[in-house]
């Protein structure tokens, strides 16, 4: 009855949107407690592919991680390997410094003090490999801290197309540092919270209720988790052989990975692989080690969405088809975005250029109609000033006609008074012959001859008069 009663006052659970449910979900988280995203961290080199084999001992994922590099020209970065190299190049630095200091003690009395020897310059590698030399020394094991520097300082200096981190990290505090160094993941971003309360109205899900969160953006291209069982692992720890005669240790597997039948020499001389950590009490250590660790990855690598399962079961050529293939669609997925930028490109770029012509057509009819107006608000001035034109140039025409007609009535005139001039000059010379000739009792021929000159004389200096009269009026008209 009491549970009937409380069942009772429990609001009802409504089936409502579950898609509204979701974003007022999240709205209230981010309202609650907001969390800055993850910041990369500088100096990562920027490699197309970043591969990660994760599995149990013997589950393949060193060849798996071996073929993979070779097929797509990767880098295989083994934690193990870089951990040697770099004890090794810090063994080798402190030997250096060693046989200076001895160097300069040679040759020396015991009051004589030798030439000082400068510190050795260690390189990071060198440093990271010295501080794990401590802990090897004193019969620790490598931090996880130290181990993943080594991985980053590894990872920044691949060049090409990326790399492949064989069977790292091992455990969640490797995989949850690791993606602190190369995807900025911190403990801000991977600690649970509480989840806000979900709406009544508008619920969400049970199973997006019970989620641990969202996704994280990891550092990684892939993780790629082989999954085997232990007889399995039992049966490729007990079948591994090696080549002697090939330099670089070509090792194959009798069950898994045979070696080629066109090549019974090769078979002839494998020999077993001897390797302490293949025998049983060893392998059983390291396989419950493994499972006790592989609760907690199952439950870090939910967080993370590039996290690829793959069924380690099959031959190695099997499992790394199943790896393959999903590269091949990762790459085919990074063409199709590619060209679904580059056509969004192209039409954002076609669309900029109509809006161009656009604009300017609209500015084209925009000025054309500008023009139209301004030529329609002045038609009246523009006619007038072209009135005013013709009526000056017909004036014009009208004066030089009238100055033309003027100039000719004056020459006329002129040109009568000089023929009246000369007509009276000629009658007054005529008349003061006359005169003389036509006195009372003179002797006709005595006055002709006191004047000096006969009548054809007195002719001819009238017509030369005459001739002289029109040439001085000719000048005058002319400077007029």
């Amino acid at each position: 009855a009491a549970a009937a009663a409380a069942a009772a006052a429990e609001p009802p659970r409504l089936e409502g949107n579950t898609l509204l449910g979701q974003a007022i979900r999240d709205i209230r988280r981010l309202v609650q407690d907001p969390v800055p995203p993850p910041v990369k961290p500088e100096g990562l080199p920027q490699t197309a592919f970043r591969f990660s084999v994760l599995g149990a001992p013997f589950s393949g994922a060193s060849r798996v991680s071996a073929r993979l590099a070779e097929e797509m020209g990767l880098e295989v970065i083994s934690v193990d390997a870089v951990v040697r190299d770099a004890v090794a190049e810090f063994e080798q630095a402190m030997t250096e410094h060693d046989e200076a200091v001895a160097a300069s003690k040679e040759g020396l009395e015991e009051d004589q003090e030798p030439e000082p020897v400068p510190d050795p310059e260690l390189s990071d590698a060198a440093i990271l490999g010295g501080r794990a030399r401590e802990r090897l020394a004193e019969g620790e094991v490598v931090p996880d801290a130290l181990l993943v520097l080594l991985a980053v300082h590894a990872i920044k200096g691949v060049e090409g197309e990326g790399y492949v981190l064989d069977g790292f990290p091992a455990s969640v505090g490797q995989a949850r540092l690791l993606e602190r160094e190369l995807a900025g993941i911190d403990d801000v971003h991977t600690v649970p919270r509480e989840p806000p309360p979900s709406s009544l109205l508008a619920p969400c899900p049970p199973a997006e209720e019970e989620a641990g969160g969202a996704k994280l953006p990891s550092g990684l291209t892939f993780y790629f988790r082989l999954a085997v069982d232990a007889e399995t692992q039992r049966r490729r720890a007990l079948g591994r052989m090696v080549d002697p005669e090939d330099p670089k240790g070509a090792s194959y597997h009798l069950e898994f990975d045979p070696p080629p039948e066109s090549d019974p020499a090769l078979a002839a001389r494998l020999v077993p692989v001897e390797d302490p950590q293949a025998a049983d009490a060893l392998l059983l250590q390291r396989s419950a080690s493994f499972s006790e660790e592989k609760a907690a990855m199952d439950v870090w690598f939910g967080r993370l969405d590039n996290v690829v399962p793959v069924d380690g079961e099959g031959a190695v050529d099997e499992v790394f088809g199943l790896v393959l293939g999903r590269v091949e669609r990762l790459k085919q997925q990074r063409e199709d975005e590619e060209a679904a930028r580059q056509a969004e490109a192209e039409a954002a770029r076609q669309a900029a250029e109509a809006e161009k012509a656009r604009q300017e057509a609209v500015k084209a009819r925009q000025e054309a109609e500008k023009a139209r107006k301004e030529a329609e608000a002045i038609p009246d001035e523009v006619h007038q000033e072209l009135a005013d034109a013709r009526a000056a140039a017909a004036m014009a025409a009208v004066e030089r006609e009238h100055e033309a007609a003027m100039a000719a009535k004056f020459a006329a005139e002129e040109a009568e008074i000089a023929t009246r001039d000369k007509e009276l000059n000629k009658l007054s010379l005529r008349d003061q012959i006359d005169k003389k000739i036509n006195e009372p009792n003179a002797d006709p021929k005595i006055q002709v001859r006191r004047l000096g000159i006969s009548v054809a004389d007195v002719d001819s200096r009238l017509d030369m008069l005459s001739q002289r009269v029109d040439n001085l009026k000719s000048e005058a008209l002319s400077k007029r």
